[in-house]
């Protein structure tokens, strides 16, 4: 009878999980939306204090808020850093190579999202975001290295007791819970959003007139509260809120997709009309109470939000139902 011998590095041997995809995907989709939006491109960089564009456009950016645009900057990439160390952990490498594989990584993405800002008119491109953000990715490595495998095994246990817990008629029943709650925090921040106020040095975004403010929406009053914003970005604020409510209810209804009986037909054509209904009852609500005209755009995204969320929750499904 053979006894079972432990490895000697079980670090480097911890079970696999689909949740490094996941969270590489998530946080690789979250840094370029950040970084990139509005998605204005020019063919000429802008002004650099060097001649050639591999230079980057300077060492720091000039406003006075290093310190929480650093501390943001490491944030942003630390999820990056996590889902690539824990993605090589499953393909074996030792906990050194994943050091330097994490940081390089890190170092490279940045690099080439700086490089290609200076084409971005509205984004500045400097090396000291260059530097905080691979700090992010090796602070995600750390993270990874010193309770790395506890999250990504509790994760899969509580997915797997959702997906148990779950079923068509109790994610009918919990969903309109879910999004009378959302839709009070919106009624709440868009009210709040009437009053925002920006310097004179806000720009509009392309084709927005001066004095249109009040189309702003509970997004950038969410964002308003966290850090100084511009008016430029404030649309891009109300997308990532949107994804806040819509791709958490599509990762909702994902964890129910099982194979249903005809008992079950009832409930999923109720959690179609769930999912339809409440983008565009948000839209008309937001509308009315911050005076503003409802947007298709809006409607449509948060539909695909919902979609993403379904799906993103299913990457490599077998893998994370298997695992221990």
């Amino acid at each position: 009878m053979k006894t079972h011998v432990p490895p000697p590095n079980s670090w480097q041997l911890a079970p696999a999980s689909a949740w490094s995809n996941r969270i590489f995907l998530l946080a690789l989709a979250g840094i370029l939306f950040l970084t990139f939006y509005p998605f204005q491109f020019a063919m000429r960089a802008t002004p650099a204090l060097h001649s050639s564009p591999f230079l980057l456009g300077g060492v720091t950016k000039p406003g006075g808020r290093e310190l929480l645009d650093a501390v943001l900057n490491i944030l942003l990439f630390m999820p990056f850093g996590f889902g690539v160390s824990e993605k090589l952990r499953e393909r074996g490498w030792a906990r050194k190579t994943i050091f330097f594989a994490a940081s390089i990584a890190g170092f490279l993405l940045s690099y080439c999202i700086e490089f290609t800002q200076q084409y971005t008119p509205s984004r500045q491109s400097r090396w000291e975001d260059v530097c905080t953000n691979t700090t992010g990715a090796i602070a995600g490595f750390l993270l990874f290295a010193l309770c790395g495998k506890f999250l990504v095994t509790w994760a899969s246990r509580v997915e797997r007791a959702l997906r148990a817990a779950l079923t068509l008629r109790r994610a009918a029943l919990l969903l309109p819970i879910y999004f009378v709650l959302w839709f009070g925090l919106s009624v709440a921040l868009q009210q709040e959003a009437l009053f925002l106020k920006f310097d004179s040095h806000s720009r509009f975004p392309a084709g927005a007139k001066r004095g249109a403010v009040y189309e702003l929406g509970p997004g950038a009053a969410l964002a308003k509260r966290i850090h100084h914003i511009k008016l430029s970005e404030a649309k891009g604020y109300e997308f990532i809120y949107d994804a806040l409510i819509f791709f958490p209810a599509g990762a909702l209804f994902g964890l129910t997709l099982v194979p249903f009986g005809p008992r079950d037909i009832a409930a999923c054509v109720l959690l179609a009309v769930e999912f339809v209904l409440p983008p565009w009852l948000l839209d008309r609500i937001l509308s009315h109470v911050g005076s503003r005209p409802a947007s298709v755009e809006s409607i449509l995204l948060s539909l695909i939000l919902v979609v993403a969320g379904g799906l993103w929750i299913n990457a490599d499904r077998r893998s994370a139902i298997t695992d221990t």
